[in-house]
């Protein structure tokens, strides 16, 4: 025997070697393991065992049926006799051999919850981990006759365990209500009723998440639930701060809506085999909050993982240190925009941080503010709004970038400072990062060192930048970390598959993962909601679920992520696809807004298919900041509906692959509806959007139009001293010219193209 598995929350199962064993004699042998299991480093004094079952036998008989239950054990795990024995511990003590490779699901959940619950913080992680083994009750349905004393003990012990996984799932339901992730925290909530039912808070915390998630028909039907659940057992009405949440909910209500209760999203599934990663990223991180900042990409092959991986650590670590969290990413394809990566990150700032923060908000000079506009003209807007600045976006000396950049930094961190805020940097695909972003990011590692800075990103290979080369610059090897994500191996699929499904189940479905993923975590993701969508994988209890079918019978081998996408995408109602459709078109993130101006859709329509795509985990909310502070606009907006907003695919994977399903022609109709659903919601100055514009109107075919939005976008990538950028876009520019002087022979149009072409021609020499 190789290996020994006890299962006793929510049940009784043993498993030899991966095969359940049965056969045991009698239920007082099965509690003997259960005992056993419960203290499985301990060697048990064998009076106090006989004494604990057989209670009501002389010491001789209680004894000699000890030692039968005993031999009765040994026969049954062990039946071959191998080397490895099951128990030991001499003649007048007993416990598990030291030598046997034993796992006790309760041993597992309590080492979560200790690993999850520190005096530094929560790890939601490893919460989450003790919420998937906790089942139910400790040996849930076990009776045991004649027996008070193990009763008693039982009794108990069901109750510390109760309690653990109580504080637990209360844990992660704040979290994710803090963060505005609302369908992760609904269903921990929906486990927290199941095991303790009455508790008023956590039905009241199960109502905000409702809310959160724009489910106010939800949050309605369920107070009466409620209502009706505290009158039928307690003779009680809910408390005036329940009472209060619902008359809130109710003035918020516009019109009449039936309560019904939506459709149960599909499994969350579980992080798994990424503790060497983690250990990696919790060294890099050590080191910033020591003041020695770092750049540290985290690299594999796309649909590996990267992106949960860094965000799932950051939540970790934000937790238990405060921290300020400044988002960044590059998106292909789409609009080029130079510094677009700093973009998000300035936007971040000047919401997020420096509105809240008078001290800091003091030591960021004006020409810094004015050049980091200048880099990112949209935040202008922001800026105005948040602190009530106004400048003007206008060129200054791109080589001012990098101070104004540290300025900011210094203000929010302290160099040498190791008792603050350390500041991250969190990007996503830098794979895709533009030129001038990649040059500052290259400027603002060799600076950071001495700064409790941590520049994290995500990229699939290294991108195009002297930092990543192999090897690393000398100056800057001490501050560059590569850290890998590999695929997943058969053993991970195991664990994965036991956390999500009944445990006789576990197995195959481990195997069936394995054959058509291959380790690979996004397309193991869409399989696994694949399954969910065609019935094979039903819900048992929330947040367990169990195989209905054999899953070979509805996914073919071989099958690419791209088809799987498509599989599930066609499976949606014909107006869920048309928006979906638009909605790739658009961008990773999209705003529903532009959704419904581009396709021209009743609000209630738009609503309904953003909510069906959310349910299948095609998309997700898009919290544009980190903090709750940040974030608390995207709150109310979620409140008041949660299709309303901004939204995001759940990865770049199924973005392309929806695109990949749409017919050409019908792509080009499609970004010419995005085009104008961009100047109709800028109608005063779509200069912020002429990236954008120029982009659709270009994939639109339609280059006439695209013209003046290239030209404005080469201006203006001039003007925030991003020659790269503005190069490429005079190109484009150019080659448009030229296109249509090719196609027009009408004298005065021609003089105009013809015009244009030279300021173009001449454009270089004025930017470079």
């Amino acid at each position: 025997m190789k290996r020994l598995e006890i299962r006793l929350l929510g049940g009784f199962e043993v498993r030899r070697d991966g095969a359940v064993v049965g056969g045991f004699e009698s239920q007082k042998a099965r509690a003997l393991l259960a005992f056993l299991a419960l203290h499985p480093n301990e060697k048990i004094p064998r009076e106090r065992l006989a004494n604990l079952l057989w209670s009501e036998r002389p010491d001789d008989s209680a004894r000699r049926n000890l030692r039968q239950a005993l031999y009765s054990l040994r026969s049954v795990l062990n039946p071959d006799r191998s080397e490895t024995a099951v128990f030991g511990g001499g003649q007048h003590n007993l416990g598990f051999d030291p030598d046997l490779e034993l796992w006790v699901d309760v041993t597992a959940f309590r080492e979560a919850i200790t690993r999850g619950s520190t005096e530094r913080g929560d790890d939601p992680r490893h919460l989450a981990a003790a919420a998937r083994l906790y089942r139910g009750d400790l040996l849930a349905g076990f009776y045991l006759r004649d027996c008070p004393p193990y009763e008693e003990w039982l009794l108990g012990q069901q109750e510390a365990l109760r309690e653990e996984a109580v504080e637990a799932l209360k844990t992660l339901v704040a979290a994710y209500l803090s963060r505005g992730e609302a369908r992760f925290g609904i269903q921990y909530a929906k486990r927290l009723l199941a095991i303790d039912p009455l508790s008023e808070e956590a039905h009241r915390q199960l109502i905000r998440l409702y809310l959160v998630a724009g489910r106010r028909n939800s949050a309605l039907a369920h107070y009466e639930h409620l209502r009706n659940l505290l009158n039928a057992e307690l003779g009680v009405e809910p408390l005036p701060e329940t009472a209060d949440l619902y008359r809130s909910i109710l003035l918020e209500t516009q019109e009449k809506e039936e309560l019904v209760e939506p459709q149960p999203v599909g499994p969350l599934i579980p992080l798994v085999a990424r503790s060497e990663v983690f250990n990696e990223l919790h060294q890099a991180w050590n080191q910033v909050l020591e003041g020695s900042g770092r750049l540290t990409l985290i690299t594999g092959s796309p649909g590996i993982g990267k992106t949960r991986a860094m965000r799932s650590f950051v939540d970790v670590a934000t937790s238990k240190r405060d921290a300020i969290v400044l988002r960044g990413r590059s998106v292909h394809p789409a609009p080029l925009i130079s510094y677009g990566v700093f973009t998000d990150i300035l936007s971040g700032a000047w919401t997020d941080v420096l509105p809240y923060e008078e001290t800091t908000r003091e030591h960021v000079s004006p020409e810094a503010i004015q050049r980091l506009v200048s880099m990112a003209p949209d935040t202008a807007a922001i800026l105005q709004e948040s602190l009530g600045i106004e400048v003007a976006p206008g060129a200054t000396d791109p080589e001012a970038s990098l101070g104004a950049l540290l300025e900011m930094l210094d203000a929010m961190s302290p160099p040498g400072a190791t008792d603050g805020r350390p500041t991250i940097f969190m990007i996503d695909d830098l794979q895709w990062g533009d030129r001038p972003s990649l040059d500052l990011l290259a400027e603002l590692v060799g600076e950071v060192a001495k700064r409790p800075v941590w520049i994290l990103a995500t990229a699939n290979g290294r991108p195009d930048s002297p930092l990543f080369a192999d090897p690393p610059p000398a100056d800057l090897a001490d501050s560059i970390d590569l850290v890998h994500l590999a695929p997943l191996t058969p053993g991970d699929l195991s664990e994965l598959t036991d956390a999500l499904v009944d445990p006789e189940a576990a197995e195959s479905l481990a195997a069936f993962l394995w054959e058509r993923s291959n380790g690979l975590p996004l397309l193991l993701a869409e399989i696994i909601n694949y399954l969910w969508d065609t019935g094979v994988l039903e819900t048992r209890s929330p947040g367990l679920w169990r195989l209905n079918g054999d899953p070979r019978e509805v996914l073919p081998e071989g099958i690419e992520l791209a088809d799987l996408v498509r599989k599930r995408y066609r499976r949606l109602p014909t107006s869920t696809r048309r928006l979906l459709a638009l909605a790739a078109v658009s961008g990773q993130q999209f705003d529903v807004e532009l959704l419904r101006l581009a396709g021209d859709e009743h609000t209630t329509v738009v609503e309904t298919c953003v909510e069906l795509a959310l349910e299948r985990w095609l998309i997700r909310q898009h919290p544009r900041r980190w903090s709750h502070a940040g974030m608390e606009q995207d709150l109310v907006l979620w409140g008041r509906g949660a299709r309303r907003g901004y939204f995001e695919f759940a990865h770049r994977g199924v973005r392309e692959a929806i695109l990949g399903a749409v017919n050409p022609l019908r792509r080009q109709v499609m970004h010419r509806e995005v085009a104008c659903a961009l100047a109709e919601l800028h109608p005063d100055d779509p200069a912020p959007v002429c990236e954008s514009l120029a982009y659709h109107e270009l994939g639109a075919g339609a280059p006439e139009r695209a013209l003046p939005w290239l030209e404005r976008a080469m201006d203006r990538a001039a003007t925030t001293g991003g020659a790269a950028v503005a190069e490429t876009y005079r190109e484009r520019a150019a080659q448009v010219v030229e296109r249509l002087l090719q196609e027009t022979t009408e004298e005065s149009a021609r003089r105009q193209l013809e015009e244009r072409a030279a300021r173009l021609r001449a454009t270089p020499a004025a930017t470079g």
